[in-house]
């Protein structure tokens, strides 16, 4: 028969009860917690077990790899789903981390093939759960971004093949008047090559030329942020001068210049302004003869 218990050890027995309740209370909501974190994470997220068996896996990691959780939990390891030819580094990714992670990068970008054979890029988040052979990796899908980024790089390759073989001069100067981008033109313009401008500031390639009007309107249009559009005699270290017809801008670098070299133009120009002098002053003398006769 068993003996009753005193209202002691009732008291004991009721309060270990409640506790063990409350323990097991504050677990569920634990556990609840962390589930919903892994679950709603925003992110494709799984558990890896030493073996590369996925033992865990969120819902939008269904909608990246295109398989249900019953096919993957348990079942699919991760190395299914990467292309032959990336599996061996990732493969000692996986071994090193569970020597010493720091051995193993924390996150870097691979490809993924789900189950329609499509190839993703993918950004990977990485890291050992403590006290464990597990790790637990989140995947960002970077496929549309990486497609983003091909198209503006093929975008820029041909914007800057159009500029170098412009026939005007282009040219970018950064905020402390280094140039950043000059173009063939510029080159043949400015008499020097383009592998002595670039990384050199104006003032070095042309000494004074901060105390010039042309750097003035450079300096007002660089800090004020404006446009501007003049015609400008250049005068060379030599001494020579040429003409150009400047266009300037700002840019986020900077200030961007569009220069035509209008040399010749002048020189017609001036040559034309001549002949009419000398046409005036001749027919002036013709009509002052003519009123002398008369």
């Amino acid at each position: 028969m068993t003996k009753p218990y005193d209202d002691f050890e009732l008291k004991h027995v009721i309060e270990l009860t409640v506790y063990k309740n409350d323990l097991v209370k504050e677990f569920e909501t634990s556990e609840n917690y962390y589930e919903a974190i892994f679950e709603h994470t925003g992110a494709a997220t799984v558990i890896i077990e030493e073996d590369t068996t996925i033992s865990l896996a969120n819902s939008e990691f269904e909608k990246l790899s295109g398989y249900s959780r019953e096919e993957i939990e348990g079942k699919k390891s991760w190395t299914e789903f990467i292309p032959e030819a990336d599996q061996e580094k990732m493969k000692e990714y996986h071994r090193l981390r569970r020597i010493d992670p720091t051995l193993a990068p924390l996150n870097y970008d691979f490809r993924f093939v789900d189950r329609e054979g499509v190839v993703k890029n993918i950004h990977l988040d990485i890291g050992m759960i403590p006290g464990t052979q597990k790790s637990v990796g989140s995947l960002l899908d970077i496929t549309e971004l990486k497609q983003f980024q091909e198209a503006l790089a093929k975008s820029e390759k041909k914007f800057r093949s159009a500029l170098d073989n412009m026939m005007e001069g282009c040219q970018i100067i950064g905020y402390d008047w280094t140039y950043l981008y000059v173009n063939d033109a510029v080159s043949r313009q400015g008499h020097f090559n383009k592998e002595e401008l670039l990384g050199h500031t104006m003032m070095e390639m042309y000494p004074g030329i901060e105390d010039t009007e042309l750097f003035a309107v450079l300096r007002r249009c660089m800090g004020e942020r404006v446009s501007d559009h003049f015609d400008n005699k250049f005068i060379y270290p030599d001494g020579k001068t040429a003409w150009f017809e400047l266009s300037i801008h700002p840019v986020s670098e900077g200030i961007f210049i569009l220069s035509i070299d209008i040399t010749e133009r002048m020189k017609t120009q001036e040559e034309i302004m001549i002949k009419n002098t000398l046409l005036e002053e001749k027919i002036k003398k013709e009509q002052e003869r003519l009123q002398r006769k008369g």
